[in-house]
Order: C-alpha cells, then structure tokens, then sequence
C-alpha cells in the first residue's frame, strides 16, 4: 500500500504520525494544520495497481470569541435595533445566540 496526502507521498517509514494498519492509514494525534487535505490510496500486487477516490480530511474548530467589552447600545421602546455579533475565526457550522440580562 502507498498513501499519498496532496499529490505528495507519505513516507510511513519515516513519519512517525502515520502508520497501516490493513492497509488503511491511520493518523496519530491528528493535528488541524499539518492533516488537512486530500488522501488518496494506491494498493499493488502482481496483477497491478489500484487507486482509491480521494478523500477530504478536514477539522472543525472553534477558536475564542473576542473578549473586548462592547459599548453600551441604547434604544427607544419599539425602536428597531441591529446588534452584530462577529463569530471567531471556525471551521465547520457555527450558531450563536444573544443572551439578555444573563
């Protein structure tokens, strides 16, 4: 078996993250900026080789929402207001809500 990660060979004797096990390749301590990406299998024996689809290996994350206290915003009663809430920089689906008074 031959694995490859974006077009490049991974040299399992020499990389220590990765290793077979029955010919899948499995990732020890997967890490975001190092593991994402586009995999691909070549599997040969005496008759030829075969090569797998790739497939995408990507990682959500969620990193920390700023902690800058905000200004106060102050309205009328029935006066329309827009709060903007910038999420911090993700991967993957993100929700949010406002909270009032805790």
């Amino acid at each position: 078996y031959r694995w490859q990660l974006n077009g490049s060979d991974i040299n399992l004797s020499m990389e220590y993250r990765y290793k077979l096990n029955g010919g899948n390749l499995v990732v020890i301590n997967p890490n975001r900026n190092w593991d994402t990406g586009s995999y691909q299998c070549f599997a040969t024996n005496s008759l030829g080789t075969i090569v797998s689809r790739e497939a995408k290996l990507q990682f959500a994350y969620l990193e920390n929402f700023k902690t800058k206290m905000r200004s106060t915003v102050s309205v009328r009663e029935g006066q329309g207001v827009v709060l903007l809430c910038g999420p911090p920089p993700h991967s993957g689906e993100l929700s949010y809500a406002w909270i009032f008074n805790e």
